[in-house]
């Protein structure tokens, strides 16, 4: 493990019994796994530690950069710290001079069926972008809610998965897809995608419209009876029939499972009045897509979306889906 990872996952573990609070003089110090440590904190609060870490510790990470592949080992090592097996499933795509060597992190958690929930996040960045809302902060919720349901009964097996390659073609949301069998493909119930998820003034939920919207509703039922504001809007929404990840202004790794016609649904951050276009979800791709912006634009902010995002999936994961119609 090179050694920038290693003093991340001290540094992540550390982070871990700091919330939870040191014993009390005289209790034994408590020496299960990290994952149960996590259980005891704040919903958010190891997400946005880990945001932070793995913005500022790794930096910008274009696909096919150095630097992604110091973001897939964060990943997996974080995964591996409490508890996981991951694996890494490694690509090649896109053409000519657009050609990237990329790859996918994959957890999965077992479940009572064999139905399996993905619940995604993608590693790298726009080039010369640290990427601390996008998608530092989606990777960041995605390793928080595997740490809480690691010894969790889940009424479904969940494929917890960090895409590469998402910024320039959806390409390891697209390789996974591919990789799996018909068979394997058809065990896959729906898809969770975090991308962007704090960082931005308003917290929106999206998924696919029609008779696939039933898990974007769910999430909405869960929402409001947490008291959670999501708010969803038509600039984000998927309509059938879908290309796969092409033809959207604003397109993400869910749009290749909505392609193959598996319910899909996410969360984002981004302006309070949506437009088609990228500059509502400032400072995403730029440059200024760091923490100091979020602390500086909106304190306090990025924590409270982090802290919804994972009370919300929290019930969700742990629920039985109407999986309607």
């Amino acid at each position: 493990m090179p050694a920038s990872v290693r003093r991340v996952a001290v540094a992540l573990l550390l982070a871990a019994l700091l919330l939870v609070g040191a014993p009390a003089c005289g209790q034994r110090a408590d020496t299960g796994l990290p994952s149960q440590a996590v259980s005891n904190t704040d919903p958010g609060s190891i997400a946005y530690v880990t945001m932070e870490q793995f913005s500022q510790t790794v930096g910008s990470r274009p696909a096919d950069s150095w630097g992604e592949i110091h973001a897939r080992e964060f990943v997996f090592h974080a995964l591996q710290q409490y508890g996981y097996e991951p694996t890494q499933q490694e690509f090649i795509a896109g053409e000519g001079a657009e050609r990237v060597h990329s790859g996918n992190v994959v957890a999965l958690k077992p479940g009572e069926s064999g139905e399996i929930l993905v619940v995604g996040a993608h590693v790298d960045s726009a080039p010369g972008s640290p990427g601390a809302s996008d998608d530092a902060s989606g990777i960041a919720a995605l390793i928080e809610i595997a740490a809480r349901l690691k010894d969790v009964a889940t009424p479904y097996s969940i494929a917890f998965v960090a895409f590469g390659a998402e910024e320039v073609g959806l390409y390891g949301s697209l390789h996974y897809l591919e990789a799996l069998s018909g068979t394997e493909r058809k065990a896959l119930m729906g898809m969770i995608n975090l991308d962007g998820v704090a960082g931005g003034e308003t917290l929106y939920v999206y998924g696919v419209e029609g008779d696939d919207s039933w898990l974007r509703d769910d999430i909405l039922t869960v929402a409001d009876e947490l008291g959670v504001k999501l708010v969803t809007d038509v600039v984000l929404q998927v309509t059938p029939p879908v290309s796969h990840g092409v033809g959207y202004e604003i397109a993400g790794d869910h749009i290749p499972f909505a392609g193959y016609d598996i319910p899909a649904a996410g969360f984002i951050t981004g302006d309070d009045h949506l437009l088609a276009a990228r500059a509502s979800f400032w400072p995403m791709n730029t440059p200024d897509d760091t923490m100091a912006t979020m602390k500086k634009e909106h304190p306090g902010l990025a924590q409270r979306q982090l802290r919804d995002v994972i009370r919300v999936l929290e019930v969700v994961l742990t629920s039985k889906l109407a999986k309607k119609p």
